[in-house]
């Protein structure tokens, strides 16, 4: 009797599919991290010896995030915001080219104190009877921030040095209560407002016909202080074209004193100041743009004046016996 012995080798067949070592994919991600940064490594297996492992960013993921094919290694492509989003869901597969497997990572946007505190309102105004006793509630500010926990706890302080003996401010209400007894006669006020324009740059259009003592337009500024401290006057401070326009510098009104002539000068620009009747006085800038208009106030010129010519008697129709030209100092199609 004879013994054989034989080997069988099973050769492999490409019939698994790949699955992710992690069963949760769940990752989180601060605010601050700068692009290309990495958040995590995305890993998986697969039985089978056939194939190479490549991972992909399916449809969806909104270009935030990038995801290395060969190793897997997920950044972060695009800034965050967590005030903007905080949660975002990524569709992900390991392929070896014939057999997949698609997974959901979730990555948790964590917050950065990335905002400051924004008050309800840009200034607050509060009418206090004369006769109300100490203790008595004068009004409340509030402010918000975007933030979270920690970062989005809001604390109040005063600083200003005036008036801290007459209210109290309570640091996590923002409430102010009255802590001394008040006397309207024996109000003062403190110049420490300046006056504000209504624009940040005013822009007025004029005619070039438009006669002497015409309304060319009007500045306003405020000033938030009382009695002397918020009368304003207006200035101009520039040097160019004082003779052409004038200011009142109680009514902030422009008029003009000369004739102006689009041909000559289309554009002029002015600075004027505010300035408050405070003692130091203070004061804030804005610039003026005036701007001319064309009238169609000029005729057209020949240029030259007169033309001559000669030609043969025998020329024909139609041919070309001289090139007049003119021109018109007008814009446009005036």
């Amino acid at each position: 009797m004879y013994l054989l012995q034989v080997r069988i080798t099973v050769l492999d067949k490409n019939d698994s599919p790949p699955s992710f070592k992690e069963t949760s994919l769940k990752f989180s991600v601060s605010e601050d991290l700068s692009p290309g940064q990495p958040v995590s490594t995305i890993s998986a297996d697969d039985p089978d010896t056939i194939g190479t492992l490549e991972y992909t960013l399916l449809p969806g993921h909104e270009g935030h995030f990038s995801l290395n094919k060969s190793t897997g290694v997920l950044k972060l492509a695009e800034p965050l915001d967590r005030e903007t989003k905080e949660l975002y869901k990524l569709s992900v597969r390991a392929s070896d080219g014939i057999q997949y497997t698609d997974a959901i990572i979730t990555i948790q946007v964590t917050d950065t104190n990335d905002n400051t505190p924004v008050f309800s309102e840009s200034a607050y105004s509060f009418d206090i009877p004369e006769n109300a006793g100490r203790g008595s509630k004068v009004g409340q500010i509030k402010a918000t921030d975007p933030d979270l926990g920690i970062n989005a706890q809001v604390t109040y302080t005063v600083i200003s040095d005036w008036a801290n003996d007459i209210f109290s401010l309570n640091p996590q209400t923002g409430v102010f209560t009255l802590t001394a007894r008040l006397d309207y006669e024996e109000v003062t006020d403190t110049n420490d407002n300046t006056p504000v324009f209504s624009e940040s740059a005013y822009s007025f259009d004029i005619p070039e016909n438009a006669g002497r003592g015409s309304k060319v337009g009007q500045i306003k500024a405020t000033d938030p202080d009382l009695g002397i401290n918020a009368q304003v006057t207006y200035t101009v401070i520039s040097d160019w074209a004082n003779d052409i326009f004038s200011l009142n510098p109680q009514t902030g009104v422009f008029t003009l004193t000369a004739r102006l002539d689009y041909e000559e000068v289309q554009h002029y620009i002015l600075v004027v100041q505010a300035q408050d009747a405070g003692h130091p006085p203070l004061s804030s800038t804005v610039t003026i743009y005036c701007n001319v208009l064309d009238l169609n106030d000029n005729a057209p010129l020949f240029d030259p004046m007169s033309y001559s010519n000669e030609i043969f008697e025998n020329v024909s129709i139609s041919t070309a016996v001289v090139t007049v030209s003119a021109t018109d100092m007008d814009s446009g199609e005036l």
